[in-house]
């Protein structure tokens, strides 16, 4: 079959003959012969599409910027690409020169270039590593050919197309091999490694220099001054032995230099790039960056062969502005190169079969033979004789089918950095036996293997609509609205509608048609979100000033030192730009608050409910460009206004108080039209003028009243969403109404628990909503009824998929976060979104349970809940005890200052400053000292009391807190003055020191009295009858005391008793713990076991909360432990800890390790980066096969076959899943991390293919891994 593009090579054979003789002159052994004169641009296609080559590619006229790349047509389907580049004769080419994972193949002489058979294109093979994108492929000597044709596999991008992208290929003349990277690499200083939400994790390391790849820069240490001769930065390139070489070339990306002198070493010694003995320079390199390219590059010719072992690039000048094109990027201080080719001149000699480094050094001491039965991945574990997991060998590494042997160079799990440098100070070393060789002795290995893993999508139940994809696409139509907030507003434009909200993630600002078909979507618009709308019609294409305009106030605003912005996005560009904006640091703020917008033209009439206004300002100035100030231009009073809305061409409705007022546009003057609500907040006016007042809690409606205030109708049923059955006729907090243009009503739901657009019609019926979507990162859960593939559960929803339609709706509220029925185990905590709520659904005994979410500092509580017809209940808690329990037990909360009692005795007087220890058996610091009695008095009166302390005191007088400065601070005084009666005066000093200095003095001064000690004969232990003098002082060593519980429900009421509780003390290594915790999870088994770790750094330890039985609900009563298990080394505070089905603790340390109640280390895993905020530090890129990144939380688990057993998910912050056996051994990474896969905005379901390649994306919490029984009767992981 004739290649496609053979037809494209269509030239008249007279005039080939006559161009046959023409060839190009190169200006150097690396100037491109593919010149315009012999580029045949024709017939240079890109398939599919048959897509004109980009000359600036192939280097014909410049350097391709950023959007100048060549581009094969998109697909729906993955399949090849080529890339024919076309020569107008035969030209001599002897090297291809290609950025891409290509084969290169070129049309053999005296084959027809009109019509080419596939026998006629002949291979050039890439003798380098294959794992090189940066291509120096040598054709074979004397070759002249026509044509050169790249052929590579289409890949995909985030909208779900298929396409391929060459940024740079060209042609030499010459015949060269890349032997840079054979080198090894050596550098004056590197720039520190990049760090933040995506760091590049191979930047500014050396060896990236010549790694024969183009993904990472390298760039030198940030210095004070200018780069030059005299200060110079360096790079040296050192093979270990001479070689014949003719030249070199660096490639660049977003860095670039000003000039390197380029010198070849010429003594006989080891190369210093310090030195300048002993260097001859051969060449020069600069070069004037060119406007955003991908990738330019600069070359040097040395004019003949130069015999040397090693390369220095002498860096003496960094990128000045003018050697930038618009001066972008440039640093005179700085130096970036992506990577460097240097070339060896093959002259007629062969290419060599493969380039590789020649160490001298064995791969390893110990060869590992086994035998793939199909291509796929492996993994391999060393063990030793006693069944101790010494190495993780290789993990999830790509092997060939057949006999593969690997080798063990005796390192072990202790050896923790290498190949990874630690990225900060910070980062640990940790190290259970100090070994980083392994002991003599004998050892086993153990592995598994799989030909791949495949994921197959089914469908999506969140957000909650009838049509359209429920992510954000990467054409805008898909999803819904924002992650951080309910909807917010809304206003009818025209034949659509725009709703707004608060978004980290998704959309905040959205267009819909009246069928709830989103349209399009944006994300924040100069950091603001829609706090309020406004519609500026008319939206018909003759008014080319629609506009929808928003408010924010707060938000992500502070970012930029703002507190107020004021949106214009046109309605026809989706454009969207700042009118207004109010500083931050105002101290007296134009607007404190904003309730309600409406513009007119130019002018913008703004609601602040606490200052009871509404603000009319001159938009004219803003628009104009003129400045972006706010300019006020008058203030209505309105008391409490809420939303505006236009009313007729005269006036504004706008919400009160207690109702409705209108508000004459010619006057200003406000009239009451509604009154006597008791919550109004929303509004909206159809076109009869028709009030719709939504009233937020306790009513829970939206009330209709006629033109004259007279109320016609009530929607919605009273009070919010319950628990139990979904009723979707219900309403809860309407803040934001709008009439469509077919006469219905939509609202907007401010409720987290449902996160509801509902449309009513006339009768006061929803006919339509879209529910989600879900919260910040997914957080909030998401599982499967394990025996019902078509049940699930989101936060506080059930959710029910019909299988034949394949429809999705609410049945049940499970659960709500202000459901006061129950107990609530979970405190809360900053940047935890629905810590509480209930998931991880699973069966025991055929019952369905739950677990708490728990997510960010959630992890020090685990709730259990039973399901109960319609909704969840809990029926058992364990962890840290809240502090609302001790009252519920009729306790004080207890300070922990006051731990261990060590003593007690009366002190005469308070005055005390203790270098040391204030009593034996106590130590230095972390004590207290409570001093209880009388303090009598003769003269009634005012006095003075003084305390005079370091560091924390309390001070009470008649039961009455008198000075309170209970804080760590350096030696302070306090004072308070207190009316006292003659007689005697209960009295109680406290007292703790921290650290450092401790002292406390009590003073006073009253009538007669200047001030002194108190003194002991106005003290009394406890009454006056006692003759004691002074006050009784108890002295505690600082320490918790009790600080773990465990609850089980003996009354089904969900609700804890004193008799259903206990609670305990735990220590960690002899000493009383204040916590058991997990940062992000603490993931129970089906057994209902479950275990902590200690929540701090430092140490590592785990609690093991063991099951002791049943009651007679069959609820779990769980032992307390009483102490932890310690992790020898470990110092990470735990990101997650699950327990396995065998009952052992696996929790996210510096390792994975796992842990038998009985103390016993069972195997661990190096996690390098562990949880969120170490993954901004990581120096892995993401693709290397079983390194773990940001590992935060345990998806789940599965037993999968007898073979492999129970199966455990591990979610990265960087959008990867790992999975692992229960016993240690890494399968395989499914979904990718952020950095290398796919962002999930595909326009159709993803594919099989598709989802290979796809990442979860980064700072993403939720989801689970379970097996679930389907429909056939079989269980799949999902």
């Amino acid at each position: 079959m004739t290649h496609p593009l053979g037809i494209l090579l269509l030239l008249a054979i007279a005039m080939r003959a006559m161009a046959d003789d023409a060839q190009p002159q190169a200006r150097s052994a690396f100037s491109p012969n593919l010149t315009a004169e012999f580029f045949d641009a024709g017939r240079s296609r890109a398939e599919p599409g048959a897509v004109p080559a980009s000359p600036k590619v192939l280097r014909i006229g410049g350097t391709a910027n950023h959007v100048e790349g060549w581009r094969s047509a998109a697909t729906p389907e993955p399949g090849p690409s080529t890339f024919l580049i076309a020569f107008t004769s035969a030209v001599e080419v002897g090297t291809v020169l290609a950025l891409g994972s290509w084969q290169i193949h070129y049309l053999q002489p005296g084959a027809d270039a009109g019509n080419p058979r596939p026998e006629d294109w002949l291979p050039a093979a890439y003798p380098g590593d294959p794992g090189h994108n940066l291509l120096a492929v040598p054709l074979p000597a004397g070759v002249r050919t026509r044509a050169i044709r790249l052929t590579g596999a289409r890949k995909p991008d985030s909208s779900g197309q298929f396409s391929d992208t060459l940024w740079f290929a060209t042609t030499l003349a010459g015949r060269f091999v890349n032997v840079a990277p054979l080198a090894d690499v050596f550098v004056s200083s590197c720039a520190p490694p990049d760090q933040g939400f995506r760091p590049r994790g191979r930047a500014n390391r050396p060896d990236v220099l010549a790694d024969g790849d183009f993904h990472s820069t390298w760039s030198n240490a940030p210095r004070e001054h200018d780069i030059s001769a005299e200060e110079p930065e360096w790079i040296v390139l050192d093979w270990g032995s001479s070689r014949r070489l003719r030249g070199t070339a660096v490639f660049l990306g977003d860095g670039g230099f000003g000039r390197i002198e380029v010198q070849a070493w010429t003594s006989d010694d080891r190369p210093s790039g310090r030195d300048a003995a002993g260097w001859k320079t051969v060449g020069a390199l600069t070069a004037r960056r060119p406007w955003r390219p991908i990738i330019w590059e600069v070359a040097a010719d040395f004019g003949t062969d130069v015999q040397t072992r090693a390369l220095r690039y002498l860096i003496v000048r960094g990128l000045t502005p003018e050697m930038a094109e618009g001066g972008e990027g440039a640093n005179p201080r700085m130096a970036s190169i992506a990577e460097i080719a240097v070339f060896e001149d093959l002259g007629n000699r062969p290419c060599p079969g493969r380039l590789a480094r020649e160490t001298g050094i064995p791969q390893g001491v110990i060869p590992l033979t086994f035998t793939m039965p199909w291509p796929g991945r492996a993994t391999i574990q060393i063990l030793s004789e006693a069944g101790e997991v010494v190495e993780n060998l290789f993990a999830g590494a790509p092997f060939p089918a057949g006999t593969n042997t690997v080798w063990w160079d005796l390192s072990t799990l202790d050896d923790y950095w290498p190949p990874y440098q630690k990225p900060a100070p910070h980062f640990s070393d940790p190290s259970v036996r100090g070994r980083e060789l392994a002991a003599p002795g004998r050892y086993r290995w153990r592995g598994l293997c799989h030909p791949g893993l495949s994921l197959r999508y089914l469908y999506s139940f969140n957000p909650i609509k009838k049509s359209g994809l429920a992510w954000i696409t990467a054409d805008g139509t898909g999803g819904w609205l924002a992650d951080h907030s309910p909807p917010l507003d809304i206003v009818r434009t025209g034949d659509t509608m725009a709703i707004g909200s608060f978004c980290e993630g998704g959309h905040a600002l959205i267009e819909t048609d009246l069928d709830m078909n989103k349209l399009w979507g944006t994300a924040r618009i100069h950091l603001a979100c829609p706090r309020v709308l406004a519609a500026e019609g008319p939206f018909d294409s003759t008014n080319a000033a629609a506009a929808v305009y928003f408010l924010e106030k707060g938000g992500w605003l502070g970012f930029e030192g703002r507190e107020v912005c004021l949106i214009r996005v046109d309605w026809r560009t989706k454009a969207g730009r700042r009118v207004f904006a109010i500083p931050r640091e105002e101290k007296d703020p134009v607007l404190r608050s904003v309730e309600g917008l409406v513009v007119r033209g130019s002018t913008a009439f703004i609601a602040d409910r606490s200052q009871d206004a509404v603000l009319v300002c001159d938009l004219a100035p803003n628009l104009a460009g003129t400045d972006e100030k706010i300019h006020v231009l008058n203030r209505i009073a309105v008391p409490g206004p809420g939303r505006l809305r236009p009313c007729g061409t005269n006036h504004l409705a706008c919400i009160s108080r207690d109702g409705v007022a209108l508000i004459a546009l010619d006057s200003f003057r406000v009239t009451p039209v509604v009154t006597g609500l008791a919550s109004p907040f929303s509004l909206a006016v159809d076109r009869e003028g028709r009030f719709y007042v939504g009233e937020t809690a306790p009513q829970h409606q939206v009330k209709v009243f006629s033109p004259q205030g007279k109320l016609l109708r009530t929607i919605g049923r009273p009070g919010p969403h319950r628990v139990g059955r979904f009723d979707p006729d219900n309403l809860e907090n309407p803040v934001g109404l709008e009439i469509d243009a077919a006469g219905r009503l939509w609202v907007c739901e401010s409720s987290m628990n449902v996160k509801r657009v509902s449309v009513w019609d006339s009768r006061g019926r929803c006919v339509q909503d879209v529910i989600g979507p879900p919260e910040y990162g997914g957080s909030g859960g998401g599982g499967i009824d394990p025996e019902d593939e078509n049940r699930f559960f989101y936060r506080s929803l059930e959710i029910r998929r019909d299988p034949r339609t394949g429809m999705f709706r609410p049945v049940n509220v499970i659960w709500r976060d202000d459901d006061e029925r129950y107990d609530c185990f979970f405190p809360g905590a900053p940047h935890n979104f629905s810590g509480a709520a209930p998931a991880y659904p699973f069966r025991h005994d055929g019952r369905l349970f739950f677990t708490s979410w728990q997510g960010w500092a959630g992890g020090a509580q685990c709730t259990l809940f039973i399901y109960d017809r319609d909704h969840v209940r809990p029926v058992a808690a364990v962890g840290t005890i809240p502090d609302w329990m001790w009252k519920r037990l009729g306790r004080d909360i207890p300070d922990a200052r006051f731990g261990r009692v060590v003593m007690r005795r009366v002190d005469p007087q308070i005055d005390f400053s203790w270098s040391g220890s204030p009593a034996e058996g106590m130590g230095p610091d972390d004590f207290a000292v409570r001093w209880e009695g009388t303090l009598g008095i003769a003269q009634p009166g005012a006095y003075r009391l003084i305390t005079t302390s370091d560091d924390g005191v309390r001070l009470c007088i008649d039961g009455r807190t008198i000075i309170d400065n209970w804080t760590d601070h350096a030696q302070t005084e306090n004072s308070a003055s207190v009316e006292l009666a003659a007689g005697r005066h209960p009295i109680r000093l406290d007292f703790y020191e921290k650290t450092g200095g401790a002292s406390i003095r009590l003073e006073w001064e009253g009538p007669g009295i200047g001030r002194q000690i108190v003194p002991r004969t106005v003290l009394a232990p406890s009454n006056a009858d006692e003759k004691a003098e002074g006050l009784l002082g108890t002295y505690y060593q600082g320490g918790p005391g009790e600080s773990i519980f465990a609850w089980t429900d003996e009354n089904d009421d969900g609700r804890v008793q004193p008799p259903e509780v206990r609670t305990g003390t735990i220590t960690f290594e002899g000493a009383p713990w204040r916590q058991v915790a997990a940062t992000w999870q603490t993931r129970m088994n089906d057994r209902f076991e479950i275990a902590f770790s200690d929540g701090e750094y430092g140490r590592a330890g785990i609690a093991f909360f063991n099951v002791r039985g049943f009651n007679r609900r069959g609820y779990p009563l769980y032992e307390l432990p009483k102490s932890f298990v310690p992790i020898p080394g470990l110092a990470h505070a735990s990101d997650a800890v699950m327990r396995d089905r065998a009952g052992n603790a696996i929790s996210l340390d510096e390792y994975v390790v796992s842990v038998s109640p009985d103390g016993r280390i069972l195997w661990r895993y190096k996690n390098r980066w562990p949880g969120l905020h170490a993954g901004h530090y990581t120096t892995a890129a993401g693709d290397e096969p079983g390194v773990l990144i940001a590992t935060t939380r345990f998806l789940g688990s599965a037993v999968v076959n007898e073979t492999l057993g129970e199966v455990i998910a591990i979610l990265s912050n960087l959008g990867a899943t790992y999975l692992f056996t229960a016993d240690g051994l890494y399968i395989d990474r499914v979904f990718q991390d952020c950095r290398q896969g796919l962002s999930w905005s595909f326009n159709a379901p993803p594919s099989d293919e598709l989802l290979k390649r796809v990442s979860l994306g980064d700072e993403h919490f939720g989801g689970t891994f379970q097996k679930v029984k389907t429909a056939d009767g079989s269980f799949r992981c999902r």
